[in-house]
């Protein structure tokens, strides 16, 4: 009976021990989840509330609360993009109109926070598969990967496009883009 006794005392005197050495240390906490994989461009294009061509303003790091309603509490650390919309294949963005991309990540205050985050460079123009809301949030990627290119313009004048990441599958031209414009790709379900 004593010995069962000791050895809870001393379980919970080590638990209480690690519960003192956790609160003097910081907590990083690395976020996962799923991530939707497209099939093809149209299944991309059918998931998709806006799909424009833009050019890259400027980005900061913001804390954000995506709950409802917001809450201080639950902010995460996000990478806000400003963009110049250039063109619209799909959606209601105006052209010539200032948008906000919001990507999960970055790092702030020294605390890293690290995940499949794209780096856009200010001037570069990229085609983006995004998801607008009405809550006043910026709009979100499709998918980290799959959701972005890079606009190439030739010596000639002539428009290409590019993935972006080295992990996306899709290939996406400038015919697509004018059928999806077209509205030749309907509404995924």
């Amino acid at each position: 009976m004593k010995k069962g006794l000791v050895i809870t005392v001393a379980l919970i005197s080590l638990i209480v021990l690690l519960m003192f050495i956790a609160s003097r240390r910081r907590v990083v906490i690395y976020y996962n989840g799923d991530v939707v994989i497209h099939r093809d461009i149209e299944e991309l294009a059918s998931s998709a509330t806006d799909i424009v061509w833009v050019e890259v303003l400027g980005s900061r790091v913001r804390r954000i609360s995506t709950t409802l309603p917001p809450s201080r509490r639950n902010r995460e650390i996000h990478t806000v993009h400003r963009l110049r919309v250039i063109e619209v294949f799909k959606g209601s963005e105006e052209v010539g109109a200032t948008i906000e991309v919001m990507q999960l990540g970055r790092t702030a205050r020294h605390n890293p926070v690290n995940y499949s985050l794209m780096d856009f460079n200010t001037g570069e123009e990229l085609i983006l598969f995004m998801t607008s809301f009405n809550d006043g949030l910026p709009a979100v990627l499709l998918t980290e990967h799959q959701a972005v290119y890079r606009v190439v313009i030739s010596v000639d004048d002539s428009v290409e496009v590019e993935n972006y990441s080295k992990w996306n599958n899709l290939m996406l031209t400038m015919e697509d883009l004018e059928r999806i414009a077209d509205g030749y790709f309907g509404s995924y379900p």
